[in-house]
């Protein structure tokens, strides 16, 4: 999921029972503010473990994130 910035709105804005239906997200993430744990955790609590991280930056702070469930 790629959408410049709309990810949060995404997963915090769609009901939890549609994510019954996905088996799993490729998550571009910018971690700002702490962002990327409450992602993973929320993430988590639909059912999703992290397969994956891939950093595009030396800092750890751009990248993607493989979840599945």
């Amino acid at each position: 999921m790629d959408i410049e910035g709309g990810e949060w709105d995404v997963l915090f804005h769609t009901p939890d029972e549609t994510f019954n239906h996905i088996n799993s997200i490729l998550l571009e993430y910018h971690n700002q503010n702490g962002r990327l744990k409450v992602v993973s955790e929320k993430l988590s609590e639909l059912g999703f473990s992290i397969k994956g991280v891939f950093q595009n930056s030396d800092d750890g702070e751009l990248g993607n994130i493989y979840y599945q469930k």
